[in-house]
């Protein structure tokens, strides 16, 4: 089969990372097929394919009326047999057979100003497009991938239609991070500990407002008047509306990393006293198996898909609540101790192991060839 992957995000956050490692995964597990991964200009000089696999460039920015009927013209073009597209924006124009993957459904919430740095009108247009084309794409997928158990229950539940089609995905821990931690285990630090760390972006879903006023709590109640709060994720509009909202006497408290290499990353989780995840609602939760992964500690909102990515090695509290994520970062600070070797045990082992982009890419080409 001729097959295209939509890779244009592929330096994204998040999704980049799911797509960077789909191919090599993939690549991995099916020399038969023919593969296709669609670029931009940038990525495609500085992504390198897998051997066999050909680039084709797109000029076309994603979430745009543009998109839909630039790249269904490709993809038509490129006598595709099937095209994956590895994220909810379906090419409703094209009428080959797709797969979709759905990472979560954070569209379908959080309809609020806060969601935005376009004015409300646009920001509500914009929104009802996203959803049409999610409710027509997953409708006409040939197939769909859920990145965990969590979203294909989400999915059965807004779209009953799309059940019986989904097959669950799991993403895991990138191999070179894994290397990275095994040749350095005892890396410089990058920031001087005690510090509280959070990995990812600043949407509104992320909760972060809550992150920072239940760290003021914290330290007003613990005494740990040098303890940061260490942020890490690119730099954009929702960053820059946290940055300024930090402001004030005890702004010195807030440190912005911006986005960072694993190197870099490995360091900030093997030095802090926890890693704090407070989102609302996730797909997945790819830094919580990073930390585990190298012995950090982690403080995750109590939802479901934390629970399963998680399971019992995860310290849980409720997200909507100051007090119960203060409480949780009081009990992780009193068990830190500065400079101690953490280890990974035996059973938390097996549970990341659960957890393989080597999986994901063998699940993923045996729903190739079955559609």
């Amino acid at each position: 089969m001729r097959i295209g992957i939509d890779a244009r995000l592929i330096h994204e956050t998040g999704v980049g990372r799911y797509i960077r490692n789909l191919i090599s995964a993939v690549a991995r597990h099916d020399r038969r097929n023919r593969y296709f991964a669609y670029l931009t200009p940038e990525a495609s000089k500085q992504y390198k394919l897998p051997h066999g696999w050909e680039s084709r460039v797109v000029g076309v920015r994603w979430h745009t009326l543009r998109e839909q009927a630039v790249m269904a013209d490709r993809f038509r073009r490129d006598r595709l047999d099937l095209v994956h597209v590895p994220y909810f924006n379906a090419p409703v124009l094209y009428p080959g057979k797709f797969v979709l993957t759905i990472h979560d459904l954070t569209v379908l919430h959080f309809a609020t100003g806060r969601a935005t740095m376009l004015p409300i009108p646009l920001y509500y247009l914009r929104r009802a497009g996203y959803r049409a084309v999610m409710s027509v794409g997953l409708r006409r997928a040939s197939a769909v991938l859920a990145v965990s158990r969590e979203t294909e229950k989400e999915l059965g539940d807004h779209y009953p239609f799309v059940r019986g089609k989904v097959t669950v995905t799991r993403e895991g821990v990138d191999a070179a991070f894994i290397k990275e931690s095994a040749e350095n285990p005892d890396p410089e630090y990058t920031a001087e500990p005690p510090y509280f760390l959070y990995v990812g972006n600043a949407y509104p879903h992320k909760n972060l407002g809550r992150l920072a006023d239940s760290f003021r709590i914290f330290r007003d109640r613990s005494g740990g008047a040098d303890v940061k709060m260490v942020f890490v994720g690119a730099e954009d509009p929702f960053y820059a509306r946290l940055k300024n909202d930090l402001r004030g006497a005890d702004g010195d408290a807030f440190r912005f990393f911006g986005p960072v290499e694993d190197r870099t990353l490995l360091r900030l989780y093997r030095h802090a006293v926890a890693l704090v995840f407070p989102s609302l609602m996730e797909g997945f939760g790819l830094p919580v198996l990073e930390a585990l992964s190298v012995g950090c500690p982690v403080l995750a909102s109590d939802i479901g898909v934390f629970r399963e990515v998680g399971d019992g090695f995860v310290n849980y509290f409720d997200p909507q609540s100051l007090q119960s994520m203060a409480d949780a970062m009081t009990q992780a600070f009193g068990k830190y101790r500065p400079g101690s070797k953490r280890s990974v045990t035996a059973g938390l082992a097996g549970h990341l192991s659960t957890f393989s982009w080597d999986q994901l890419g063998r699940q993923t080409v045996k729903v190739y060839n079955s559609v």
